[in-house]
């Protein structure tokens, strides 16, 4: 038997080198695919901790502002840490005016915020932080001056029809404190996208003043290990009639409902007249 395999393995080895050449190809693309799979799924989950820097949950109001204090609240009763954060768009431009950035996201945090990466410090009033993204696109070094342009959130949405909300700005003149990197929070972004984001920080308290909504914000992030009812419940317990812009007032003798907000939402409406 041994000599009848010699014998075929001789007589055919043509045949038997192509299959073999065969199986050592296609086991070089299947190891190859292995590891190309890897690495996306390890390059997709760098990126997903760069951009969130491990944050569970996010509470996005968009052109709706509640108060900064729901935070507090929110967190003291999961035990999670919740920081409340102001984020709206506008524009950038350096000193010269020569050069632009549209779609720049305006991101007014707290110090807590840089502890969701465990980046550190504080950006300090006067100053911006802008990420490697941004400062490229600028041409821009630590100590130079840029020109942002805030889009200032109006008592109505700007996509309701009819709106008539002027495209007010409001017009920022920032020192560059420091530009970030991608390690250090400096791409962050709640948005599934491959280009890195154009980012410019600023202190919470700074931006809410300039926009006229001081103690408030539109954006809550969440982290630590809480479940998605207990967060629930935790909001509902500590949301109040301030943090849906409704004011609750007596008039000679007669109890007022007011919206900052100009129209009132039908959800709060339903709610008022199950109340009443």
């Amino acid at each position: 038997m041994f000599k009848i395999i010699l014998r075929s393995l001789r007589h055919y080895w043509r045949t038997h080198l192509a299959v073999l050449a065969g199986v050592f190809v296609a086991s070089t693309v299947l190891t190859g695919a292995l590891f190309v799979g890897d690495s996306v799924k390890a390059s997709l989950h760098r990126l997903i901790q760069e951009r969130s820097g491990g944050i569970d949950v996010a509470l996005l109001g968009n052109d709706r502002f509640f108060s900064q204090a729901l935070a507090a609240k929110v967190g003291e009763s999961t035990g999670a840490t919740v920081v409340p954060v102001m984020q709206v768009q506008g524009t950038v431009a350096d000193e010269t005016g020569s050069v632009r950035v549209n779609a720049l996201n305006v991101i007014g945090v707290p110090e807590a915020f840089w502890a969701l990466r465990s980046a550190g410090g504080s950006v300090k009033p006067g100053q911006g932080w802008i990420n490697e993204a941004l400062a490229a696109k600028l041409g821009v070094q630590v100590g130079d001056t840029i020109i942002a342009r805030v889009e200032q959130p109006g008592a109505i949405s700007r996509d309701a029809p009819l709106s008539g909300e002027s495209d007010a700005v409001v017009p920022l003149r920032l020192d560059v404190g420091k530009i970030l990197t991608s390690a250090e929070f400096g791409n962050y972004s709640l948005k599934a996208e491959q280009s890195a984001p154009s980012n410019l920080f600023l202190p919470l308290a700074e931006l809410a003043k300039s926009l006229d909504k001081v103690g408030r914000a539109n954006l809550l992030l969440v982290q630590g290990p809480v479940e998605g009812k207990v967060l629930e419940s935790a909001i509902d317990r500590a949301w109040t009639a301030d943090d849906t812009d409704l004011v609750l007032q007596e008039r000679e003798g007669e109890w007022e409902l007011v919206s900052r907000r100009v129209l009132m939402d039908w959800r709060a409406e339903e709610i008022v007249r199950q109340v009443a």
